[in-house]
């Protein structure tokens, strides 16, 4: 049965609010949501948490947004000392995973599948919490800190190749958290170790045998070191952790692997991240931090693969997730106001004008529109650039989710573009002349 989401309204929070570049998304939540998860085949958003239905019962379930409201996925009554971790779509069914182990006071295992309108428990149950789940060449992953899959021994990980559950080669681990397609691997990170000598908190799987990245990654700085979140941003794997990087120079909290070396990035920032998303051509990062590279932030700053910048913005708590739905940036936690305006728990990036703080990079120029020219801009099938001075060396071009799609070699003051196999949309374009580097958009008819 499909619940409609009841959201609690406190006084003085009218049904929409308002920051100055924030719009709370709909009726708000009356609890931030631990995870979203996109449905890209279905063009759907999904959150997991803690919430209320109409009977004002607090119940912890999956929800999904319909462009209007939150509606609950089935009936939903979970383990209430338990939460759920993660929620993905594989062979048309829904699976979610957490810390649960009792559904509606049945065996719950810490895994269930959305099947004819009811959550059901699988053949196969874990004996401890299932933290995350991805899809990598057609098989479904689960991750977490279980050392069965009865009747399998699995420890901290398990595959689910339609129809057969297979067990992964031993992993010297304490507990999985986060996965993540890199290329042409797929990456478990969390805390883990890999064979009796390497510690490398990360790891990857090429589908047959387990890849090591780099010299992997050590940690100091926390009494439980994990890795928080990983993302891909113009062509590198990002990964941010609870505390400092041992064995990477000047890493606080984030660094970067080009598929060979680890990097640090431009000083990271100062505490935990939860959460990294690619969102208009840069990478947002959230969590507990005050600064970013040295800039003064609100536990919310964005990189464009040179700088960070803060972007103004006063949450009044804890950003724990984010997400990208219709071209828009959605964030959620425990905040109840952004900027001073109420904003239950779920907000959405209207953009407007606003003063962000940046760092200084030399080098670098985003607003010099006189010393390069780009046209015509929107293009159909050719772009030319054309610097004042200097000689163009290399021009990369990014799509909206960072993604490396096209690389021009230069040697010249002007440089015509062929972009008419690009998908019609924003593009960002990295334009590297013998002086300086510069950062511009355009849009692809």
């Amino acid at each position: 049965m499909k619940l409609k989401l009841k959201i609690i309204l406190f006084a003085l929070c009218p049904i929409f609010s308002f920051s100055q570049n924030w719009e709370q998304l709909g009726s708000g939540l009356p609890y931030g949501a631990n995870k979203f998860y996109l449905d890209s085949s279905q063009n759907k958003l999904y959150a997991v948490g803690r919430f209320i239905d109409q009977s004002n019962d607090t119940l912890y379930g999956p929800i999904v947004w319909d462009g209007f409201d939150w509606n609950f996925i089935g009936t939903t009554d979970f383990d209430t000392l338990g939460q759920i971790l993660s929620i993905i779509r594989y062979q048309d069914s829904l699976y979610i995973t957490g810390v649960f182990q009792t559904y509606f006071g049945a065996p719950g295992d810490y895994i269930l599948n959305y099947n004819n309108g009811n959550w059901d428990s699988l053949q196969f149950s874990a004996n401890g919490a299932v933290h995350c789940s991805g899809e990598y060449i057609g098989a479904l992953y689960f991750g977490g800190e279980f050392s069965e899959f009865y009747p399998l021994l699995s420890y901290g990980i398990i595959c689910y190749s339609y129809p057969y559950w297979q067990t992964m080669p031993l992993l010297n681990l304490a507990g999985i958290l986060k996965m993540k397609k890199f290329n042409s691997i797929f990456v478990f990170a969390g805390y883990l170790g890999y064979g009796s000598s390497y510690e490398g908190n990360i790891i990857g799987w090429d589908n047959f045998n387990y890849v090591l990245l780099g010299n992997g990654l050590s940690f100091s700085g926390a009494s439980v070191p994990k890795i928080t979140d990983m993302e891909v941003y113009q062509n590198q794997l990002y990964v941010s952790s609870n505390c400092r990087f041992n064995n990477v120079t000047n890493a606080r909290n984030i660094v970067k692997f080009d598929g060979t070396d680890w990097s640090e990035v431009n000083g990271g920032v100062d505490r935990e991240i939860t959460s990294l998303q690619v969102y208009n051509g840069e990478l947002f990062a959230a969590g507990f931090f005050n600064q970013a590279g040295g800039v003064a932030t609100d536990g919310i700053a964005k990189w464009d693969g040179h700088k960070w910048c803060g972007l103004g913005s006063n949450f009044n708590g804890l950003i724990v997730d984010m997400a990208v739905y219709n071209n828009e940036l959605i964030v959620s936690g425990d905040f109840t106001s952004i900027d001073g305006v109420p904003v239950n728990h779920i907000a959405k990036w209207v953009g407007g004008s606003y003063v962000d703080s940046c760092q200084s990079t030399v080098g670098i120029d985003e607003f010099s529109f006189s010393s390069i020219k780009l046209f015509p801009n929107p293009a159909s099938d050719k772009l030319l650039i054309e610097i004042n001075s200097g000689i163009l060396q290399k021009i990369t071009v990014y799509d909206l989710t960072g993604k490396l799609v096209q690389t021009f070699s230069c040697n010249t003051s002007s440089q015509e573009l062929d972009i008419s196999t690009l998908s019609p949309g924003l593009y960002f374009l990295d334009v590297i002349s013998d002086q300086r580097t510069f950062r511009k958009r355009f849009v692809k008819n």
